[in-house]
């Protein structure tokens, strides 16, 4: 019920501000007024709203950059990145950092190098990724440091129910526990082999088992990451 009522408030409160200063119980004032569409209040003041008519978001997906050269495989290369948008009218950019596996090392999630090398279309994104991590780098902890550096709002946003090329047998960003657990799809034990819609093979939420699974990889980003914000995609 903990993870349940956590999610409940995220949806609810989905344009704050600082949620995670929320969800971590950071020792703020929240009070128990709200204005719709306004941060929560931070130290008994309402910070300004999130978003305005002027307000330009940047959606860096979970594989955009980590296809990129493996050079730029660095702390700076990361924060090169993110300074590109400084200087203009960037507002906030949203990172996403899970498709169905992640891209950096979860511990709740299986990240998206751990799939079989011989998967079908691995590519790049799994080999930078892997570069990142063994250099000791988290990426999404050196962008939302670089966007605060830079004055936009570092924002995740989460995939909740990822099915991209999800009917190719073995696809490389499909997880373990997804194939193991077919029981758990909106169609159970529907046979791959045969094609259909994505959508069939997606989780159903309607199981506990697929909302816990899934909240315990928001609770470990609100646990991680200093963001302004969360987007439950």
């Amino acid at each position: 019920m903990f993870f349940e009522k956590i999610f409940f408030y995220c949806m609810a409160f989905l344009c704050f501000s600082r949620l995670g200063e929320a969800f971590a119980g950071g020792g703020k004032d929240l009070n128990s007024e709200v204005a719709g569409g306004f941060s929560p209040v931070v130290e008994g003041k309402f910070k300004e709203p999130c978003f305005s008519a002027d307000s330009i978001v940047i959606n860096e997906d979970n594989d955009h950059f980590f296809k990129g050269k493996p050079e730029d495989m660095t702390e700076k290369g990361l924060r090169d990145y993110i300074s590109n948008f400084s200087g203009g009218k960037i507002t906030h950019i949203f990172m996403c950092p899970n498709g169905q596996r992640t891209s950096y090392k979860s511990n709740v999630h299986e990240p998206i190098w751990e799939c079989a090398p011989d998967a079908p279309h691995r590519n790049i994104w799994c080999d930078n990724c892997k570069r990142l991590y063994d250099a000791g780098i988290d990426p999404y902890s050196v962008w939302i440091d670089e966007c605060r550096k830079q004055k936009i709002s570092p924002w995740i946003t989460v995939r909740m129910n990822d099915v991209h090329f999800i009917t190719i047998p073995g696809y490389f960003r499909t997880m373990d526990y997804w194939r193991k657990h077919p029981e758990l799809w909106r169609v159970p034990y529907k046979d791959l082999g045969k094609g259909g819609a994505w959508t069939d093979f997606a989780f159903n939420y309607a199981k506990k088992e697929v909302r816990n699974f899934q909240f315990s990889l928001i609770k470990e980003l609100f646990e991680r990451y200093d963001f302004d914000g969360i987007e439950l995609d």
